[in-house]
This record gives C-alpha cells, structure tokens and sequence, in this order.
C-alpha cells in the first residue's frame, strides 16, 4: 500500500519536472532564435534558470527577461516573464498607466494628479496617476488610450506605461513562458507598434520642449543638491586632528650613577674620590 503511494508520489515528481525541463528547453530554444533573427544579445542563464535577451528593436531599447513576484500572502514567489521596451524621453509630464495588479506601485509614487479618459470603452479599473493633468491630456489622446486599453485588455498579462520628461518605459509581464515558435516575436511586435504610437511625434517634442528642459533643469540641480549633501557629510566625519601642547623645557638635572649593596642596604658612590 505504502509503497504503491511512495512510487505514484516519485512518478508524479519524476513527471512534472521532465515536463518544466522541456518547457524550459523549448523556451530557451525559441527565445535564441528570435534573439539571434534580430541582433539581440542572448543570455540562456542557468541549467534551471531562464534565459534573457537585451538590444535594440526598431531603434528602441527592449528588455527579456524573468522575474520573481512575492505572492500576496507573502509566504511564497512567482516567477513571471516580462518584456520592457524603453521610448526614451520627451514626454510633457510624468505619469503611469497600469492594471489593477499592479496598484501597490502605482500607489508608491509621487504622481497626485489624475483624470478620467475620454474613450468609451476605458476600464473603470485602469489605474492613471500624473503629476500635471492639463499637459498629460494633452499628450494621452484617444489614439494613444486605444493602444493601451488594447494592450491591458490582453488575457494572462499585466501592462504598465510609466512616462515622464527624461525616460518612458512600457512593460508587460506574464505567466505564459512563450516557449512556442514565433509567441515572443508575435507579443513583442504587438508591443513595438504601440510604443511608436506612445512616443510622441516630431511636431510634439517641439511642442513639450519646455517641459523636457525644465525637467532636465531640475534633475541636474537635484543633483548637485545631492552631491554637495554628499561633501558636507564626508567633511564632518573627518576626526579633527588637534596641537597637543607643547611642555614647558626644563633643564635636564644632573644623573648621579649609584651602586646598591643589597646586604648592608648602604648606597656607595661609584665615582673615584680624587
């Protein structure tokens, strides 16, 4: 009986990690050669681990790769893929787009503004934060609120679009290890052609230009700020080196040499009578 349930127990074992190694296997395999199709640095990562490419895709920065999520009940992780794309900046103000899942972050940011899109069909359960809403609507047009509520409207992933003055990133993560020929390539272009409809065009860049300089203003001065917190510190916890005074010079006294007679307890001098 016991052993009966000890081999179905081994089998089962035996079973799922046969099956993680050939989905992993699969995955490392379809994920080189799409790395290899568009110039991308490939790395396969350990025997067990995922692999992970970086490059550039059409002109922009993306980022594969995995990540370990702690899961609500904070007892355990989950391992998710996710791909990042980088726009760079330009963008009037900052601000972030996300799903539902991702709240507590959006939470932690600084970002007090927000405002409700003006597309039908946007989600109630949308996530939008930004600093200034004025040039934010100006920049979020119905255009670019059709390309992310497609996006987060895909099943089995979580979106998120974080922009401000200097850099913009649109990221998804998910479960599925896209370990079928020609999934990534699929998902990764459905990306690629929402983010040149995110980035904002020639006419725009010009439009926002004072916000960008105004924004790389105050990075730099932050910055300096930074650096000059950074001396003061250093310069305070130098020890001060102080003068110990200096002893008034006194005349060196005359040494008489003496011979102890440890018997008698008498002290005879040494030196010869003349």
């Amino acid at each position: 009986m016991w052993l009966t349930i000890w081999a179905f127990f081994a089998l089962f074992i035996l079973g799922f990690v046969g099956w993680t190694l050939l989905i992993l296997w699969q995955q490392k395999k379809n994920w080189k050669a799409f790395a290899k199709k568009h110039k991308l640095s490939y790395d396969p990562g350990t025997f067990m681990g995922s692999p992970s490419i970086q490059g550039a895709f059409n002109d922009r920065n993306i980022y594969v790769y995995a990540e370990a999520l702690q899961t609500p009940d904070a007892r355990s992780q989950r391992y998710v893929n996710v791909i990042e794309i980088h726009l760079g900046g330009g963008m009037p103000t900052g601000g972030v787009v996300a799903t539902q899942e991702l709240k507590n972050f959006v939470n932690s940011l600084v970002f007090d503004g927000t405002f409700a899109p003006d597309l039908p069909e946007w989600s109630g359960d949308y996530l939008l934060k930004v600093r200034d809403t004025k040039p934010a609507k100006a920049y979020l047009t119905k255009e670019r609120q059709q390309v992310l509520h497609k996006l987060f409207a895909t099943k089995k992933i979580t979106a998120m679009f974080f922009f401000d003055e200097i850099e913009a990133v649109l990221r998804i993560q998910t479960p599925l290890p896209m370990s079928k020929p020609g999934q990534l390539e699929k998902i990764v272009k459905k990306l690629s052609a929402a983010a040149t409809i995110l980035q904002p065009t020639a006419e725009e860049k010009k439009t926002f230009q004072k916000h960008v300089l105004k924004a790389k203003k105050k990075a730099l001065a932050d910055e300096e700020a930074s650096l000059d917190e950074h001396d003061e510190y250093d310069e305070s916890d130098e020890p001060q080196e102080t003068e110990t005074p200096r002893k008034k010079d006194t005349p060196d006294k005359p040494v008489h040499k003496t011979d102890t007679n440890k018997k008698s307890g008498n002290t005879k001098s040494t030196a010869k009578k003349s």
